[in-house]
């Protein structure tokens, strides 16, 4: 595995006048991270098992996205917090080449999760007979897989010498080294840029076509009088491929947002040569690109009615918790033995909360 810029073992990596001047770049990387963790995390637990959605496709593909995103903020955040907590690198060459390795491997599942999505929006609105016969539950699950096996494969290629990942100093985090000196070493890096400018390509494909489909479809019914909409259920199938394919729309829009400043300055440095190469920037983008899993639980919430009711309810039963073990609390310092009754039912009510937010 080819490593560059960081020593076999390192305890303090900045000066105290370093640290001190440049603190912000030790916490953003560290917030953003966790509160991706927290938020994911939370809402996994909120829609993971939803009444009448266990067989559902799309929702199983929403919760794969949830868990890849989930596991980008925690391959990262081990190294982030050490860096935030000593204002500095510390650790190796292995822990660092391991944190880039899994937090690139999950940046890419989630960029084909996305493109699953997108091809299943497509097959539903363009072929439908095609979607229900062939895209069935268990062949989305393979393809997850698959999509995942790929990002591990060709993120291996710095063990075969066609690669390497480095330490960048401006924030202090490890990523692929895109301006590397050995010819070899450049292969990896342009398989991402090739790989993430055809991605980025297909999902504004889709994510178009599907816009544009659902839409005409919208048109063609609102031709149909009102007992042949309710004839063929078309409002409630309206109702359902819009919000699908709005759901959809949006992901790819903030996808993009996040991503297209990273890739585009990764093609030009590519193209250009190391010349143009740039710290700030570097930064700057690998941030912006992070802000992805933090932003999608947003879009699950706003595009969704049953996420969002779903979410709303477990911060009412995590709110509802809390309550009851501050009541608890009050009549033990209070009232002492006297309240036993009181603290039965606290007790009770405790219980429920707990059952609710497990369900």
């Amino acid at each position: 595995m080819n490593f560059t810029s960081v020593p076999t073992n390192i305890t303090t990596s900045l000066s105290a006048k370093q640290c001190h001047a440049n603190p912000v770049y030790f916490s953003l990387m560290a917030v953003i991270h966790i509160l991706t963790f927290v938020v994911n995390f939370l809402t996994a637990v909120a829609i993971w098992r939803l009444p009448g959605l266990e067989g559902n496709k799309y929702h199983l593909v929403v919760r794969t996205l949830i868990v890849s995103d989930c596991l980008i903020s925690l391959s990262s955040l081990p190294m982030s917090m050490i860096s935030f907590i000593n204002c500095g690198w510390v650790g190796g060459a292995v822990a660092c080449i391991l944190s880039a390795f899994f937090s690139t491997a999950f940046l890419s599942w989630s960029a084909m999760i996305v493109i699953v999505m997108c091809v299943m929006r497509f097959l539903a609105v363009k072929k439908p007979l095609l979607y229900r016969n062939s895209v069935t539950y268990l062949r989305i699950k393979k393809g997850l897989a698959v999509a995942f096996i790929w990002g591990v494969l060709h993120l291996a290629l710095p063990l075969a010498g066609l690669g390497k990942f480095r330490l960048y100093e401006r924030g202090y985090f490890c990523a692929l080294d895109i301006t590397p000196v050995r010819p070899k070493d450049k292969t990896l890096v342009y398989i991402t840029v090739t790989e993430g400018c055809l991605v980025m390509t297909a999902l504004v494909y889709f994510s178009i076509v599907v816009m544009v489909l659902v839409k005409k479809k919208r048109r063609v019914s609102t031709s149909l009088s009102v007992q042949q909409r309710r004839g063929v259920g078309v409002e409630a199938i309206n109702k359902r491929e819009g919000g699908f394919a709005t759901m959809t729309f949006v992901i790819v829009l903030v996808y993009c947002i996040c991503y297209v400043p990273f890739l585009i300055y990764r093609t030009v440095v590519v193209v250009r040569g190391p010349s143009l190469i740039n710290e700030y920037t570097y930064y700057f983008t690998e941030l912006i690109a992070h802000l992805n899993p933090l932003l999608n639980p947003v879009v699950y919430v706003a595009c969704s009615r049953q996420y969002r009711s779903s979410i709303k309810r477990l911060f009412d039963n995590c709110c509802l918790y809390r309550l009851s073990l501050l009541m608890q609390k009050y009549l033990v310092e209070s009232y002492g033995g006297s309240s036993s009754i009181e603290l039965r039912k606290m007790s009770s009510l405790s219980a429920r909360s707990e059952t609710t937010i497990v369900e």
